[in-house]
């Protein structure tokens, strides 16, 4: 993450039921290329579930550089201003 200073905040929840744990991930990509191929890296390495993104890369006001493995989801137009992968 050469020249970003990206904020992560872990959060990992846990249900009662099926013992089952999800792994969320909160991140300020400050609209970094650099900073979003890091966050590809640790979705895959620490196996996290959701990613809550604030100022996500943008190309063409479309988020760009998630793993196709999630399904991201935004709102509004122009330039995207947060976002919310979920691993499929």
């Amino acid at each position: 993450m050469a020249g970003t200073q990206a904020q992560t905040k872990k959060t990992i929840h846990k249900t009662s039921k099926s013992k089952a744990m999800i792994k969320c991930l909160q991140i300020n990509l400050h609209h970094s290329r650099t900073a979003t191929d890091s966050l590809t890296k640790i979705i895959n390495e620490e196996g996290i579930d959701t990613v809550f993104i604030q100022e996500p890369y943008n190309i063409n006001n479309i988020v760009v550089g998630i793993p196709r493995s999630c399904t991201v989801f935004t709102s509004g137009a122009g330039r995207k201003r947060a976002a919310t992968a979920i691993k499929k």
